[in-house]
């Protein structure tokens, strides 16, 4: 009996949708791991070796001696892992009255419609250039920071730190008020929109990535000093970028947005009071102080058209 066209369909279906998602996984584990192994090496596995038992087997015992190191070495502590270990001190530390972000313009306002009008725009406007980053950052994004900044955990462990505590602590916070606001989805709202990533599955407001990456930028201006104070330019800039982001891509409302950049500034200075976190901040400031010093001031449409103003001089640029 020959198999029906539908069966054809679903099995070639299969076959190219396991053949491509495994060939992509795996070469995007691979690169993501490659990578990731070079900046966090992890005790004792700098490099990815493939033996399935001990050291010398059959090896006389007595050519061996046990080690005695003090303790799990601090260079080792995955970043992130590190200051989940201090949510039980900080989270007691918070006032969420104090980080209410206010309600957000109802369904059937003129404001919600003029936000799906602009989340068309933005896409319209940047989604080709920036389809490749949106994807990347749909998960965490800590990443744009560490490459901003120079950072790795043994380059500017402290730094590094400071930043997973934001994005993990915003995070938090920023589920507790989307619970609490339950906002439908953009996508809810005008099913057209065809979001370029599938809708997460929790409420819209506020924006958890603008929530999370405004901490972050709160968090590190914290930690310059007058001297390098420029560097604050570019974290929020990076930060209001990661949040757009998920604007153009269908997922958010301006307001989502925004509210997300007022817990942040709020929630920072809460996170500024926690003894813990002050140790992380001052730490993450040597570190950063020697990242540069503030320059002669620049004009990015100066740098758009191939100018450098510096000190008064126009320096065209081959």
């Amino acid at each position: 009996m020959a198999p029906s066209q539908s069966g054809v369909g679903a099995g070639h279906g299969g076959m190219h949708g396991g053949m491509h998602g495994g060939m992509h996984g795996g070469m995007h584990g691979g690169m993501h791991g490659g990578m990731n192994a070079g900046a966090y090496p992890g005790l004792g596995n700098a490099s990815a070796i493939p033996i399935s038992d001990a050291l010398v087997p059959g090896a006389v015992p007595d050519h061996f001696v046990l080690m005695q190191p003090a303790s799990f070495p601090p260079q080792e502590w995955d970043a992130g892992l590190s200051v989940t270990a201090l949510l039980p001190v900080i989270l007691p530390a918070l006032s969420l009255a104090a980080l209410e972000p206010g309600p957000y313009p109802a369904v059937n306002s003129s404001d919600a419609a003029q936000e799906i009008r602009d989340i068309l725009i933005l896409r319209n406007e940047h989604l080709r250039d920036r389809a490749a980053e949106i994807a990347d950052q749909s998960g965490r994004f800590d990443q744009y920071f560490h490459n901003l900044l120079s950072v790795s955990g043994y380059s500017k462990p402290a730094t590094a730190r400071l930043i997973a505590l934001g994005v993990l602590v915003a995070g938090i916070v920023g589920l507790h008020f989307k619970a609490r606001f339950n906002r439908p989805r953009p996508v809810q709202l005008y099913p057209g929109l065809l979001p370029f990533l599938p809708t997460p599955a929790h409420a819209s407001y506020p924006s958890n990535h603008a929530t999370q990456a405004f901490t972050v930028a709160a968090l590190l201006a914290q930690a310059l000093d007058r001297e390098n104070s420029g560097l604050k330019h570019y974290v929020d800039a990076l930060a209001e970028r990661i949040a757009v982001n998920r604007e153009v891509a269908g997922l958010h409302y301006r307001s989502d947005t925004l509210a997300g950049q007022h817990i942040a500034g709020a929630l920072a200075a809460q996170l500024a009071t926690v003894p813990q976190v002050a140790a992380i901040r001052d730490a993450a400031r040597e570190e950063l102080a020697g990242f540069g010093l503030n320059g002669a001031p620049i004009d990015t449409r100066d740098i758009l058209a191939g100018r450098w103003t510096i000190e008064g001089q126009d320096d065209a640029q081959d």
